[in-house]
């Protein structure tokens, strides 16, 4: 719950002074513990000026629970009782009156002289208009003021209704792709040996033997012709500059 304004204290301070607001938190263990609070009923005492009022409120709780609550009685019992309920969906919007010195055999002083409620559906009024009234004019809320024997002064808290967020879980979710696992053997110390009678050491073996013999071949013939002498000319080949003898 949250509080948005509170108003100035209208007429004056005389007789027995009460906050429905402070009471309200208070019984229920804190302002954060209160979602919203709403009027439900105004009772209200008047003949020719205003001699009580009493509001009856709707609390409601963080957990959902609604429960009923009633105020502090402002002012005395005098005049005749009026009793104004507010139906399902109907809000109290604004409070309006005056004040000014009014005098009878058991008070004199400033006294709140008349009262109209306007809410979401009609209007409703109390008291009665003297010479030198201050008028004033307020949001509807949960009052606070004082008064005896008459109601002598009237303030209002406007609370707004705690909004509790939205929780909003976002999961991002992402393909997992499994990745190959490549695991190397670590070389042994001490490597196997090579069988000398396998088939591929044999022919390794055979290879290496033909190959060298072929190379012994070539070289032979590469210098038998280098150096060979050719009979029919009397001559002797060195290389590659030919001798006559």
């Amino acid at each position: 719950m949250t509080i948005t304004i509170k108003s100035t204290t209208y007429g004056g301070d005389g007789g027995n002074s009460h906050n429905d607001f402070n009471d309200i938190i208070t019984s229920f263990g804190g302002s954060s513990n209160i979602k919203s609070i709403n009027i439900n009923e105004i009772t209200i005492n008047s003949g020719g000026v205003v001699d009580g009022l009493q509001f009856n409120y709707n609390v409601v709780t963080m957990d959902g629970v609604s429960n009923n609550y009633q105020g502090n009685k402002y002012g005395g019992n005098g005049g005749s009782a009026k009793y104004f309920p507010l139906a399902v969906g109907e809000q109290l919007l604004k409070i309006s009156g005056t004040s000014g010195p009014y005098t009878s055999p058991s008070y004199s002083g400033t006294t709140i002289l008349y009262l109209e409620f306007q809410s979401s559906d009609k209007t409703l009024s109390y008291g009665n208009h003297y010479p030198d009234e201050q008028a004033f004019s307020f949001p509807a809320g949960v009052i606070y003021g004082s008064g005896s024997p008459y109601m002598t002064g009237i303030g209002a808290y406007m609370v707004a209704e705690e909004i509790q967020p939205s929780l909003t879980t976002t999961v991002n979710s992402s393909a997992s792709t499994a990745q190959p696992t490549i695991t190397n053997s670590p070389a042994s110390d001490n490597p196997t040996p090579v069988n000398s009678n396998s088939p591929l050491v044999v022919a390794l073996s055979y290879t290496t033997a033909i190959l060298g013999l072929y190379f012994l071949i070539t070289v032979g013939i590469f210098l038998w012709r280098k150096f060979r002498v050719s009979p029919s000319r009397g001559s002797r080949s060195l290389g590659a500059e030919t001798v006559n003898l």
